[in-house]
């Protein structure tokens, strides 16, 4: 009690300086300094959950920063810390997680995993059957799938079944060297197109340095798709993705369907889009044998080497690989601009495109879409004009620009980070690094955004 008052004294606990295993803070600085010193990353899928979390690339972990730091403690001349000092000075002052290998799980399971858990009985039992609801919706689209690939099995003439998706980017190079744990470096991405009813994989690969990742990107290698492969005759397509809006469902992906309907490619094309969460298809088991590959290298130091290693990596049913160049790549914008994006359908009802589950356009519909919030056979389409006003536009007559006037623009800031590192390269994949176009905007260090991490969002 505070004499006189009546009043208790302030709480004292913790605010003492006798803690004689207090990290000092010269040791605390050196360790939050060395942290900072690693490239970070931002997923596009996290940014509206936690919009400061940023992520260190998925070769590192606290055991590997920590002897790196030791490493670093002597020629800096450092402090040297415990595993367990790093690792809580880490947690404590850091918004970080480390880059995960490709998965796919269910954000909707796992909060009915998380929900049951604490539940009563009697909501366990209500939240089971809203569970088994969800993991059938998620059954039926594989069913869908499991259909349509047999159709097009037994009629190759009638149906052509295909599902794409883009693999997790490819840090280039990728080098064991402690000082490429520091440094930014240029992304390989890789387009998969598997043919469901041949059970063959087409490959699509190009450098950071020549192309985005967008949705043109992607609607480019389709296109490239189709010219490469002259046995196509089907009159319908059948496509499957992931719920990517960036990438797969948007406005982009609608102009490429009008367009090979325009250009009598077929007469129909149907693009579905299995539950988010359950979306592991044939491509993911592409992308599986091409990772273990990679594993077994310790060092790959340029996009051409990515390329001859999923060539060479099945000895049957290989890949067919296609390097995408810049003049390969093509804008959809002259057939959007001939279109009007609607979401009302004809019967006045507003269509949020997030929870369409599948996209129909066909020949004797020209410039409209057809939706299902649903893979139930039994739902009715619903239908969405995309016609402008007046006269009615062809869209046979369009021609495709290209999307790119030259080689993609790199940061400077990331540039220097990955031409520092050619001192670890062999000097027969110089010329690519040397060739490197640098941005003169955006120099500064800005964090890469990741590639896909596993989750597809609607």
């Amino acid at each position: 009690m505070i004499n006189g008052t009546g009043m208790p004294k302030v709480d004292g606990r913790g605010k003492h300086n006798n803690r004689p295993n207090r990290t000092p803070n010269d040791v605390l600085e050196c360790v939050k300094t060395h942290i900072n010193l690693f490239p970070t990353y931002q997923s596009h899928y996290s940014r509206r959950d936690n919009i400061n979390r940023v992520y260190l690339g998925e070769d590192l972990s606290i055991g590997r920063m920590h002897k790196l730091y030791l490493e670093r403690s002597e020629e800096n001349e450092w402090p040297r810390v415990s595993v367990d000092a790093y690792r809580r000075i880490f947690c404590e002052n850091f918004n970080m997680r480390f880059r995960l290998p490709q998965t796919d799980t269910c954000k909707v399971c796992d909060k009915f995993s998380i929900d049951m858990q604490a539940a009563s009985e009697e909501d366990r039992l209500n939240l089971e059957q809203q569970w088994n609801s969800h993991k059938e919706k998620a059954k039926a689209a594989f069913e869908l799938l499991r259909r349509d690939t047999q159709m097009a099995k037994e009629n190759p003439t009638e149906f052509h079944v295909i599902c794409f998706d883009l693999q997790q980017a490819l840090p280039t190079p990728k080098l064991s060297s402690s000082p490429a744990f520091y440094k930014r470096k240029l992304w390989t991405y890789n387009f998969c197109i598997h043919n469901m009813g041949a059970d063959t994989a087409s490959m699509f690969m190009w450098p950071e340095t020549t192309a985005g990742r967008g949705s043109s990107e992607v609607a480019s290698c389709i296109l490239q798709y189709f010219k490469n492969d002259a046995s196509v005759n089907a009159r319908r397509l059948i496509v499957y993705s992931d719920n990517c809006s960036g990438q797969n469902k948007n406005i982009n992906m609608l102009s490429l369907w009008q367009y090979l309907i325009a250009q009598e490619t077929f007469t129909e094309v149907t693009h579905k889009f299995p539950v988010s969460g359950h979306t592991m298809m044939p491509c993911d088991r592409d992308f599986g044998d091409i990772e273990r590959k990679m594993r077994k290298r310790r060092c790959i130091y340029a996009p051409s080497e990515y390329v001859e290693l999923v060539k060479e990596c099945r000895t049957k049913n290989q890949f067919k690989v296609t390097e995408m160049t810049t003049d390969k790549f093509v804008s959809l914008d002259s057939v959007a601009k001939m279109m009007t994006k609607r979401t009302i359908t004809s019967d006045k009802e507003k269509i949020d495109f997030r929870q369409v589950c599948q996209f129909r356009m066909s020949s004797n519909k020209p410039l409209s879409v057809e939706v299902k919030l649903s893979h139930d056979d039994s739902e009715q389409w619903k239908l969405i004009s995309f016609q402008k006003r007046g006269r009615p536009v062809k869209l046979q007559d369009v021609q495709l620009l290209p999307l790119y006037n030259g080689p993609k623009h790199i940061a400077k800031a990331k540039v220097d980070d990955v031409k520092s590192l050619c001192v670890f390269i062999p000097p027969i994949h110089h010329d690519f690094y040397n060739n490197i176009v640098v941005s003169e905007q955006n120099s500064g260090a800005e964090p890469t955004e990741l590639m896909d991490d596993g989750s597809d969002v609607e």
